[in-house]
């Protein structure tokens, strides 16, 4: 069974290869990737078990053709068309970020309901969300990043799903509910903020005590 933490652990693994490839390694074997990405090379075989990635206990893996096998189980063999909905402080800044193209991912449209936000010009462009199911139908768009106020997620979420969306990555803290198979992943940041102060705080308190 796959679950979300082996696909989260594979992207960290494809990252770490790249970074070993741009300082001209060819091979590597599972303690390079473990130094690295601070997942223990016993449970690095064992994703790589999962998803039928085998190496050489001798020659290691080489490089080029294990990014290209993750790529391929991640679907970055084939460029990824991807809507926001919520043109705010995260969606711009989502927008503005150099790093989806190497990754073969493309955002391709904002949506909002703010009419001073409209654009059509801009690239992407920013529409009404009443241009929304259109859009999704005509460029055949399967992913979307929610990035609305918590009040009005789950509505909006609905209509993503009655749009065909198969795929969300929603920013907001409200718990989508759906009936549909449709594969939500949640990012509140406010909630890893949080997890970072009480760490950070945990971890002075400690040293006062000492």
């Amino acid at each position: 069974m796959i679950s979300k933490n082996h696909v989260t652990r594979l992207s960290k693994y494809k990252t770490v290869l790249k970074q070993l490839k741009k300082i001209g390694m060819v091979k590597v074997f599972a303690d390079n990737i473990a130094d690295a990405s601070g997942v223990t090379p016993i449970q690095i075989r064992k994703d790589f078990s999962i998803f039928g990635i085998i190496g050489n206990k001798k020659g290691g893996y080489v490089i080029a053709e294990l990014i290209d096998k993750i790529e391929s189980l991640l679907g970055k063999s084939e460029r990824r068309d991807v809507i926001i909905i919520g043109h705010g402080n995260i969606g711009m800044a989502i927008v503005n970020y150099p790093g989806f193209e190497a990754d073969n991912i493309k955002i391709v449209a904002s949506f909002d309901v703010d009419e001073d936000k409209i654009n059509p010009d801009v690239q992407p462009p920013v529409l009404g969300i009443n241009d929304l199911e259109l859009f999704i139908n005509k460029n055949s768009i399967d992913l979307a990043i929610l990035a609305v106020p918590d009040l009005v997620a789950q509505d909006v979420f609905d209509l993503l799903c009655q749009y065909g969306i198969r795929g969300v990555l929603n920013f907001s803290s409200t718990h989508l509910k759906t009936e549909q198979d449709i594969f939500v992943n949640n990012i509140d940041v406010k909630m890893a903020l949080e997890t970072v102060i009480f760490y950070t705080h945990s971890s002075l308190q400690s040293q006062q005590v000492k």
